[in-house]
């Protein structure tokens, strides 16, 4: 399975991993080289925490962490939002290295 929720010192409800669950399909289908998300959800000191872990082709992995006093839910928008960012970035470099190379090689 290409998106796993994991819990840590809680049980969370069924919704909250269900949306973990639809948040990291999303973020799959946005980016092609991605293979696996695993998102783990974990309450630290009364502080709601989602990390959330990408793998992907080309040696792409990185973990984004958010934490929030408030929701769970709200972790889980800024983790994956750090992750896109992160994504996103990634991209754009690798679309630049692949122009410089082209402009050096003379065609």
């Amino acid at each position: 399975m290409p998106v796993e929720v994991t819990t840590r010192h809680t049980d969370v409800r069924q919704a909250i991993q269900t949306y973990a669950q639809s948040l990291g399909e999303l973020l799959m289908e946005s980016f092609p080289r991605v293979e696996n998300v695993h998102v783990v959800l974990d309450i630290e000191r009364h502080k709601y925490v989602a990390a959330v872990v990408v793998q992907g082709k080309r040696h792409i992995r990185f973990e984004t962490v958010a934490k929030c006093d408030d929701n769970m839910r709200v972790a889980l928008d800024m983790a994956f939002d750090s992750a896109e960012r992160y994504l996103r970035k990634h991209v754009g470099r690798a679309r630049e290295q692949k122009r410089v190379r082209v402009r050096a090689s003379g065609g």
